[in-house]
């Protein structure tokens, strides 16, 4: 199996349990899933990237893209509790 074919069905994998787990937890906050699919995908790419020197290249876009929207989502709810 390919590098990239392990890497996303890893990560697909993952999410999956992860939206089971939450579903039968009941919770219902899109920001709660949104913060742990994106601390569960940075986590697995910096496992894949530190095995691969050149999927570390191509790996990083997606951590830079997840990582912003991790921060909004943390901007925001800073702004709910300041204002």
């Amino acid at each position: 199996m390919r590098f990239y074919n392990r890497y996303i069905l890893t990560t697909a994998v993952l999410l999956l349990v992860t939206t089971v787990i939450l579903v039968a937890l009941k919770i219902a906050s899109l920001e709660v899933y949104y913060s742990v699919y994106v601390m569960e995908t940075l986590a697995v790419t910096e496992i894949f990237s530190y095995f691969n020197a050149q999927s570390r290249r191509g790996l990083y876009m997606v951590s830079v893209v997840l990582f912003l929207g991790f921060g909004l989502i943390v901007l925001v709810r800073v702004a709910r509790i300041i204002l």
